[in-house]
């Protein structure tokens, strides 16, 4: 057993893995992360030692952020949140800094949660098609800017930084399909989010020629969008 003075706090060992993977994460994902540890696992965790923390140090803080907080946080918040803390104590496990993981039953004790904050399954929440015609109406009369991008979006289920990606070799106006091989992650370009290409038709809103795609955008990367047409 090492020392207690060589063992780090968990607030250390929380920093040192965010700082080691911080070149693998996505911007966003690191942004997120960064706020994660600072606004919630530093203050609730981080002066316990690794070999310190227990499952009921993590119950604590569930409690603390769901039937005892104000405002509770989903469990779906929590999980992210507390990913970083398992992520953290990984390291501290392959270092030999702790035997068992006081993360093991995590997964299970959030399903937990979420089943206890959900009266009911979950339904999307999809728009109609009197919906989606009535906000492309709009767009188109307040502001036709909009139009183009708001239909890509709304017809081909793709992603805002996914829709930022395209380029022109990306669409296939003869086999009408698009091409989604890159998504924007903050500002920097990066591969889809499922970390896989793949293929969307190039369905066209009544009364859009799908021949009159523009693209706009600066740089050398361009932007697809669906433009009106007779």
């Amino acid at each position: 057993m090492e020392p207690a003075q060589s063992i780090r706090t968990v607030g250390e060992a929380l920093w040192e893995w965010y700082e080691t993977y911080l070149p693998t994460l996505a911007p966003r994902t690191a942004q997120l992360s960064k706020s994660n540890i600072k606004r919630h696992l530093v203050p609730a965790f981080g002066s316990l030692r690794v070999n310190e923390l227990e499952e009921r140090h993590i119950l604590e803080f569930i409690r603390s952020r769901t039937i005892e907080a104000k405002r509770p946080l989903a469990g779906s918040t929590l999980r992210n949140i507390l990913a970083d803390l398992r992520r953290a104590l990984n390291v501290a496990v392959e270092r030999g800094e702790i035997q068992r993981h006081p993360c093991r039953n995590l997964g299970r004790l959030l399903s937990q949660v979420e089943r206890q904050q959900s009266a009911e399954a979950k339904q999307a929440d999809a728009w109609s098609r009197a919906e989606v015609v009535s906000l492309l109406d709009v767009a188109k009369s307040e502001d036709s800017r909009f139009y183009p991008l708001l239909a890509t979006l709304l017809y081909t289920g793709m992603r805002k930084g996914e829709a930022r990606a395209l380029r022109w070799r990306d669409v296939d106006f003869s086999g009408a399909r698009i091409a989604i091989r890159r998504a924007y992650s903050g500002d920097q370009v990066r591969p889809p989010k499922s970390g896989k290409g793949r293929t969307v038709p190039l369905a066209r809103p009544p009364g859009l020629n799908p021949a009159g795609c523009a693209l706009r955008a600066p740089g050398a990367v361009s932007q697809v969008s669906v433009a009106g047409g007779s």
